[in-house]
Formats: structure tokens, sequence, C-alpha cells
């Protein structure tokens, strides 16, 4: 079978754009002080990371709200994660497989948005992190 020359060329360019992205992002944790690279590859952050140390870490916020304290002006990062919620209810459903008759049970499963963790950023520095970071 011969694959259309436009689609072999897609998967070509899709596949080197996805290995410069992955390429880049490594120039830039190894471009990070010691400190800060070992927990960016944790996947954690702290006090005093820049905002492009964040998105590095942990990609672009859910939402962000503007906010002004004490005169100083800050921005809360908010990082809303996704986690399966559990039906108590069973699905109960009859059926048959090769002949053979019985009862399949399945719980059913929603994907919710729970609030996760907030970063305030004061000049462009986390200042403040609440919440858990896992």
């Amino acid at each position: 079978m011969k694959l259309p020359i436009h689609l072999i060329l897609s998967i070509l360019i899709g596949s080197m754009v996805c290995s410069c992205q992955q390429s880049r992002r490594s120039e830039r944790i190894a471009a990070l002080p010691m400190n800060q690279r070992a927990l960016v590859e944790q996947r954690q952050i702290a006090v005093g990371f820049s905002a492009d140390t964040v998105l590095l870490t942990w990609g672009k916020p859910s939402h962000v709200t503007q906010r002004t304290a004490n005169g100083q002006s800050l921005e809360d990062w908010h990082f809303d994660r996704r986690k399966a919620a559990q039906h108590p209810e069973r699905l109960t459903t009859r059926m048959s497989t090769s002949g053979r008759r019985g009862w399949a049970q399945a719980t059913l499963v929603d994907w919710i948005t729970v609030p996760g963790p907030v970063v305030t950023l004061a000049n462009g520095k986390v200042v403040k992190i609440a919440g858990p970071q896992g």
C-alpha cells in the first residue's frame, strides 16, 4: 500500500517539530541553576522561580487573576487539575459472549476539574505557592 506524499511529509514534519520542542525544553532546563534544575525535573516549583521557569515546569495555568495588595501588583496563576470521579451506583447489564450468558458490572467514571495549586507572582517572580504541588 502506497501512502500519499503529503501524508508522509506531514508525519515527518510533525515528528521533527515535536523533537525540536523537546530539545528546546531540555536546553532551557540545562541552562537553569542546579538547584532549580533538580526541582523542575521533579515537576516541582519554589519561591523565587521566574514566570518562565513555572511555565517550563507546569505549562500554562488554567486561568490567571490579577490583584493589588499593599500597593504591589500581583498575579495568581491557577493550575486546576482533572481527576476521575467514580459514581457510587453501578451499571449492570445482561450480556452474551460466545453463546455464554452472564452479567457484567462496571463503575461509571467522569472526569471533573478540581482546584489545584495557586502560584502568586510579583514582578515576574514566584512569591507564594498555595496548595499541593503533586
